[in-house]
């Protein structure tokens, strides 16, 4: 590809993903009271201004939970949106708390906007883009955080910037060479919001059998499980669990984004839905502990092992929605640069590595729209299944050998 056509792409990549990102904040501008209190964030609302009451360890009663919804929403017939994070969530959004809940859902959504936005910087920082332009970074940024993740994340409140925060992070730190930074802060946001989303994050650790790695993990989930007991006393993170586990059958399983949609689209049944997703989340959870083996051998393969092991803890989560695909902006942008900047660039993988990321947005939209009812089920999760078969495609494929060199023509004594 000639410089010409690069900077051209650069710049039609660039420009669209930047008029879909103003499309996103036009329409977050546009959204009413109504929408406010029947988006994700009221579950967050609520589970933090129970904890300020002082009623931390009864914040998932879903009867304390059911009155100050209706309060919230008078008009919704719906019923309470429990709240089912962690008590860390609702300590970190206690000072929204006191505002409004307009203003309240008006400053986390930007909040997490700007934390998936820090996200995507510190892992472009950390990606080797030594040979990239500033407008060929600017794109890659764009066009990674220009996504249905991003979309679902902004428009519902909630908690995935958090999440891909950590995510890149921890990358940065593996890329530095701080092992034991990367496991902390890989494990406290994890388990801050959305613990369900990190275990073939946690496969890919073990894998890895770097002992910092994996000592760092341990002391990060340590402290949390410290603070969550001041936080909520042992009867509120007690109560914490119920509530995750009625949480999985309250949603319709169809609209889930990982192994449950599938499950649930082929077996048609609640209970046949999970053993699907439990036999895959087994097999995802395998493939990125064998991620981490391969990275432990071959770092300079650490973007693709680390991304496929996001994909695949997306996939495996039991409870995943359009809204958690966010969790993957950031190894999105660190493939692209990682690919984009390598000599001789690899054209066919880069373009792989896009394609299915627009194929991944537009498989959310789709299964927003229709709910996932349509056969063959929900198409998110099958997009997913071939990003991570492009990622365990790069990590584990054979080194790449330079020609072998003719050896020298022997000089007769004769002739020189």
């Amino acid at each position: 590809m000639t410089v010409r056509r690069q900077l051209n792409w650069t710049l039609v990549m660039g420009a669209v993903s930047a008029a879909l990102l103003v499309a996103y904040l036009v329409a977050w501008v546009r959204i009413d009271g109504l929408e406010i209190a029947r988006s994700d964030f009221t579950s967050t609302y609520v589970g933090a201004t129970l904890l300020r009451e002082g009623h931390g360890s009864e914040m998932y009663d879903q009867s304390l939970q059911t009155v100050l919804h209706s309060e919230l929403d008078p008009a919704d017939k719906g019923g309470n949106l429990p709240f089912v994070n962690p008590p860390l969530a609702a300590a970190l959004a206690m000072p929204v708390s006191l505002l409004g809940l307009d203003a309240a859902y008006r400053v986390w959504s930007l909040v997490q906007l700007a934390l998936l936005v820090v996200a995507v910087v510190v892992a472009l920082r950390a990606a080797p883009i030594q040979t990239l332009r500033r407008g060929q970074i600017a794109a890659i940024a764009l066009l990674a955080l220009a996504s249905m993740g991003t979309w679902a994340m902004f428009i519902q409140g909630q908690w995935d910037g958090v999440s891909a925060l950590g995510l890149a992070t921890a990358y940065a730190s593996l890329r530095r060479g701080r092992p034991a930074t990367a496991g902390v802060l890989l494990a406290v946001t994890s388990l801050i919001g959305k613990p369900q989303l990190a275990l073939c994050l946690a496969a890919f650790v073990v894998g890895r059998r770097d002992w910092r790695l994996i000592a760092g993990g341990l002391a990060g989930l340590a402290v949390c499980a410290g603070l969550s007991v001041l936080i909520a006393g042992t009867a509120g993170v007690a109560g914490f669990l119920g509530g995750l586990a009625g949480s999985l059958t309250r949603w319709q399983l169809t609209t889930f984004v990982s192994l449950v949609g599938i499950g649930a689209a082929v077996t048609g049944s609640t209970a046949g839905a999970y053993i699907v997703a439990a036999i895959g989340g087994a097999m995802a959870m395998a493939l990125a502990a064998a991620l981490g083996s391969a990275v432990r051998a071959r770092p300079d393969r650490l973007e693709a092992g680390l991304a496929g092991a996001a994909v695949l803890s997306v996939l495996a989560s039991p409870h995943a929605l359009p809204h958690d695909l966010a969790l993957l902006v950031p190894p999105a942008a660190w493939c692209f640069a990682a690919l984009a900047a390598r000599r001789p660039r690899p054209a066919a993988l880069l373009k792989a590595a896009i394609l299915v990321w627009i194929a991944l947005s537009a498989a959310a939209a789709a299964d927003t729209v229709l709910d996932g009812q349509v056969p063959p089920g929900p198409l998110t999760p099958w997009v997913l299944i071939a990003a991570a078969a492009l990622a365990v495609a790069v990590a584990v494929r054979a080194p790449t050998r330079e020609p072998a060199r003719p050896a020298p023509i022997p000089v007769s004594p004769k002739t020189r």
